[in-house]
């Protein structure tokens, strides 16, 4: 009686920390056993899930939330690239010989320095928070370029974006694979990109 104890224990310790661990996908509800007879892991039901059809995968809540995620953002992105000259000109740019064209097109790599953030919010507070980060980078820069005029504080909107784009590209690539069996990872992001230039069509008439 006392090793059923000590079993029992352990199964719930490791239930416990295999979900605390692997972030299962946000919207993905399963009935789960709680019985020690014969309930199943959190990695059996998290393998289980990813090993769907192919068709399944594709067309499942969590893949087409994250492709109009995906390509919202990063169409604005694409936005924000493609009209840079033209806002910077507006704000005086011109008259300094386009100095902060040329450090916006130079702060572009600083994208590195939001990977670090990126791991922190994913091992502190899960891909909700990432996600909402991603939304939160976004609108922040936003206000930045429809506040402010200054030219000197469009530097720190160039900072944010950077990191901004980094949150994109990391958050969504590191949540695919939560929900998306690896066999099928590179026709998944085939699929995002392939949408998102068609969402991307938007930006002609903007």
């Amino acid at each position: 009686e006392k090793q059923t104890t000590s079993d029992d224990a352990f199964k719930t310790e490791f239930m416990t920390s295999t979900a605390q661990l692997q972030s299962p996908p946000i919207f993905y509800k399963e009935t789960v056993s709680t019985g020690v007879d014969g309930a199943e892991s959190h990695q059996d039901l998290h393998d289980r899930f990813l090993k769907r059809p192919l068709h399944e995968q594709l067309k499942s809540k969590q893949f087409l939330l994250l492709c109009l995620f995906f390509s919202f953002h990063l169409t604005k992105s694409n936005f924000v690239l493609t009209t840079s000259r033209n806002f910077l000109q507006y704000l005086g740019d011109d008259e300094t010989g386009n100095k902060y064209q040329a450090i916006f097109s130079m702060s572009l790599a600083l994208s590195i320095i939001g990977l670090p953030l990126v791991d922190l919010v994913l091992r502190r507070h899960g891909f909700h928070a990432a996600l909402q980060s991603v939304n939160g980078l976004a609108a922040f820069h936003g206000i930045i370029q429809a506040l402010s005029s200054n030219l000197n504080f469009q530097v720190f909107g160039f900072v944010v974006f950077s990191i901004y784009r980094c949150f994109i590209f990391s958050v969504a690539f590191s949540f695919l694979p939560t929900f998306v069996d690896e066999s099928i990872m590179g026709r998944a992001t085939g699929v995002l990109f392939i949408i998102n230039s068609f969402v991307g069509f938007i930006n002609i008439p903007l």
